[in-house]
């Protein structure tokens, strides 16, 4: 039988932990920045309208169906903290009291999510955060004091606001081990850039308690905001322990990006500024005479632009022809092959696709316009749909880090954030779809259909009434139409009654008479 103890035992000496592998020539406490560049990255995503589209498909799937307040438990031990999902009046395992989830906290939880902060409402801090997680796969939210009075008369902070803040300009402070801080006190009322103290205690200007450094702000290279593990949540759905950041998606499909951006240019160039589409040989003409002959028709060009009314001048562009003279018979040099020879839309939805694929989204639903396709109404456009899970899976991280981290930190213990089902039922709409299911039924059994309810609540309707003999009408031949002849058997000269199956002698029926 193994040991059980009512308390475990008190811990004398606890092995040291492995260093991270990427910080092993740089131990002790210093700046950890991301691997990657995330204000090029950024730059990359907000100039990409694939990365745009995935983006905000993704923050309004997962912000859309909102979130609420859920107990953590029904019954809470007073005396050892045991929590039960029933509701018993007395623990089973101590004998203390129990009591329900805390009302005052259940208060303070719908203020905090009412109202974060003086500027902004939840649904736009969530939001920011799901657009920072989905770009960078890091975000973080910052916990703003203020100073309170206790009880007694005493000057104390506590949480009061909430702040999203931008991991471009964040990150952490730790060793080779990944343990986070560093050395140098600051005070969350009276900071100032950059001032720090190297010693533990209180805020010479306040006489409030100093925090120890764990994440910092940094522009330009100057550091300008601290905060310490008490006043900051640093967040990652894709993150890969034991690393202290997350593996941005946008990394992995860099290259795609790219080149539709350089497809994206080409058409623009196409259309804007003009393309040499071939070359044109005139035989027995001197260059200068070509020049003439080319500055003329640039000249009547020039001559037929238009203004529109906003007053902008407004030119046809078109696939330049280069003019070129000499001896050879007259001739045209195609320059470019045509992009459906080059099969660009086949390729271009294929990055489309691997792009959608990378961020958990599925395109739906594209069609281009192409040889193959005889139709001319053949619209290209692209509606994109996130998978549930990764819907779930951002929801989680966000979950998990509000209640176990940030919550607590504002002394909510007893109650949990989470987001509402993914897919809500509309009970009007359910409520209207059963009534007319009920009508329908009523209406079919009066027709002679036997039409039912099955267990999941489906109408099921037969495909023959189920009426008498009697009830049954004649069937008529349609009009203009001969019977059909009995069939013959060659082999037999008999008439062919019945199918394969029903025939003899391998049939029920037996040999026909």
């Amino acid at each position: 039988m193994p040991w059980v103890s009512e308390k475990p035992p008190a811990i004398i000496e606890k092995s040291t932990r492995s260093v991270i592998p990427s910080y092993h020539l740089s131990p002790e406490p210093q700046l950890r920045i991301p691997k990657w560049d995330y204000s090029t990255i950024y730059r990359v995503a907000e100039e990409s309208w694939l990365i745009q589209s995935i983006v905000r498909v993704i923050t309004q799937e997962v912000v859309r169906p909102g979130w609420r307040r859920e107990p953590r438990f029904k019954r809470k031990c007073e005396q050892c903290g045991a929590e039960f999902q029933e509701t018993v009046e007395e623990c089973p395992i101590c004998g203390g009291k129990t009591r329900p989830p805390s009302q005052a906290q259940a208060r303070l939880f719908d203020r905090l999510i009412q109202h974060p902060n003086s500027d902004y409402s939840f649904g736009d801090l969530m939001r920011s955060i799901v657009y920072h997680d989905v770009i960078a796969d890091d975000w973080y939210v910052s916990i703003l004091p203020a100073k309170f009075k206790d009880k007694d008369g005493n000057v104390v902070i506590r949480p009061a606001e909430i702040r999203v803040e931008d991991p471009r300009y964040w990150a952490p402070i730790a060793d080779e081990y990944g343990r986070l801080g560093i050395d140098e006190y600051y005070c969350p009322i009276c900071y100032t850039p950059d001032e720090y103290y190297t010693k533990p205690g209180n805020c010479p200007k306040c006489g409030l308690p100093l925090e120890r450094t764990a994440y910092v702000q940094v522009v330009n290279g100057e550091i300008t905001a601290r905060a310490s593990e008490n006043w900051m949540i640093h967040g990652s759905t894709g993150r890969v322990l034991p690393e202290l950041h997350g593996r941005p998606k946008i990394i992995a499909v860099w290259d795609l990006i790219h080149t539709i951006k350089v497809m994206d240019e080409y058409n623009l160039d196409a259309y804007s500024e003009g393309k040499l589409g071939g070359i044109l040989n005139f035989p027995g003409y001197s260059q200068e005479q070509i020049k003439a002959l080319q500055a003329e028709i640039q000249a009547d060009i020039r001559r037929r632009e238009v203004q529109d009314v906003r007053g902008l001048l407004r030119t046809k562009k078109t696939i330049r022809t280069l003019m070129l003279g000499s001896e050879q018979p007259i001739q045209f040099i195609r320059a470019m092959p045509p992009l459906e020879d080059m099969q660009s839309l086949d390729f271009y939805m294929v990055y489309i696709q691997a792009v959608c694929a990378v961020f958990g989204v599925q395109p739906l639903a594209i069609s281009f316009a192409t040889k193959s396709v005889k139709s001319s109404s053949v619209a290209p456009y692209i509606r994109l749909e996130v998978q549930n899970r990764t819907i779930k899976e951002i929801q989680r991280d966000k979950e998990e880090m509000f209640n176990n981290f940030l919550l607590p930190r504002f002394g909510i213990t007893d109650w949990l954030f989470k987001f509402n089902p993914i897919e809500q039922k509309d009970e009007l709409r359910e409520a209207q779809i059963r009534q007319i299911d009920a009508d329908t039924l009523v209406t079919l059994r009066n027709a002679g259909f036997d039409a039912k309810f099955n267990e999941y609540g489906k109408l099921v309707i037969p495909t023959e009434p189920t009426l008498t003999p009697e009830e049954m009408p004649a069937k008529k031949r349609p009009k203009g139409k001969t019977p059909q002849k009995p069939k013959v058997s060659d082999a037999s000269e008999r008439v062919i009654a019945g199918t394969t199956v029903e025939r003899w002698p391998h049939g029920t029926r037996g040999a026909p008479e």
